[in-house]
């Protein structure tokens, strides 16, 4: 209540003065007012516009893959190929669902070890962070053994852009294997 009174004894002192308004004012003489010459008003460009929504069909248009076996190396290889704009996550990526390569026991075919992934490009994504993306042509694998016939699995990705991003799916792939070859 005292810093109130103080407000108030003060705000009368200013008009009181002529501290609050133009000099002479509180006497009925008022100055001629300013001639304005040049209104400066700060431009600011319109904002952008929202960028275009990416439909499902787009994010799934932008990868192509191929899956085959390498009967020497006892693997199977997916060749992937992601379109210019769009980009995938290698392992180790923390915003993301990295890319994946699994093979179906159908037939008798048994995962060796771990996939080998590709490494990815680290790249800033802005307000989502620091990613590891892979753009462009990339290739996975996988050692099996014990099968006979063809290979069945799902070759994992999530397809994204700078600003969106498709959910995380599996590509199914069936890759031939000669008799001769196991």
């Amino acid at each position: 209540m005292m810093h109130f009174r103080w407000a108030v004894v003060v705000m009368a002192v200013s008009l009181g003065s002529g501290m609050a308004c133009q000099k002479d004012a509180a006497k009925g003489k008022f100055e001629e007012p300013k001639k304005v010459t040049k209104t400066v008003v700060k431009e600011e460009a319109p904002p952008a516009p929202a960028a275009k929504a990416t439909t499902t069909e787009e994010f799934q248009a932008a990868l192509k893959y191929e899956a085959s076996y390498d009967a020497a190396a006892g693997k199977v290889l997916i060749k992937a190929n992601v379109a210019k704009g769009f980009h995938a996550y290698a392992p180790g990526d923390e915003i993301s669902i990295p890319v994946s390569i699994k093979v179906g026991e159908d037939n008798g075919w048994k995962s060796v070890g771990e996939p080998t992934l590709p490494k990815g490009t680290k790249k800033d994504l802005g307000d989502l962070g620091v990613s590891f993306v892979l753009d462009g042509e990339f290739e996975l694998s996988q050692a099996v053994k014990d099968g006979k016939g063809e290979i069945k699995g799902s070759f994992g990705a999530q397809i994204c852009t700078d600003k969106a991003c498709d959910r995380p799916r599996q590509h199914p792939f069936t890759v031939a294997v000669a008799a001769a070859a196991k």
